[in-house]
């Protein structure tokens, strides 16, 4: 097993780019007859992941060991690690601990204009709210959806 995924070959796929760049459409081909334009949405992009971890110091630790990550752990957010390293936005990762009744999961937030509206379109779309609306202090307000297809979904608007 490899990443997390079993029964792909992996030896195929580190060759795989360039055995499909002939059969490829260009960007420019694709515009107007596959791609659509997006709505209101289009400038999302994911700001930051976060680790819902039974042991957050154990965690922490694997990432700063393993890749060199650096964390500032700021208590007055029950122990939130966040990484304190200066990366370009979207690079952004936060290790916690786990809420009561939940697993430990990866969640991926990604920036919206506007999260009321974007809260709105997900449960109109069939999403349940899992944790509402909130104000992380200093930097905007997020909150996370439990979207079709059994995924939990984190919705960030920056302040």
């Amino acid at each position: 097993m490899v990443g997390g995924f079993t029964g792909l070959p992996w030896e195929s796929i580190q060759t795989l780019p360039e055995s499909l760049s002939s059969r490829r459409p260009s960007l420019a081909a694709l515009r107007g007859s596959r791609l659509r334009k997006m709505t209101h949405h289009e400038h999302v992009t994911t700001d930051h992941v976060e680790y819902a971890s039974k042991d957050p110091v154990a965690t922490r630790k694997f990432l700063e060991k393993v890749l060199g990550f650096h964390f500032q752990v700021v208590e007055e957010m029950g122990g939130y690690g966040m990484r304190s390293d200066e990366v370009a936005r979207g690079s952004g990762t936060g290790v916690r601990a786990l809420m009561q009744g939940e697993h430990p999961s990866t969640v991926a937030y990604l920036t919206v204009k506007n999260l009321d509206e974007s809260l709105k379109a997900a449960e109109n779309e069939g999403a349940r709210v899992v944790s509402p609306k909130s104000e992380v202090p200093g930097f905007g307000w997020m909150a996370v959806v439990h979207a079709p297809g059994d995924v939990t979904v984190g919705l960030y608007q920056t302040k």
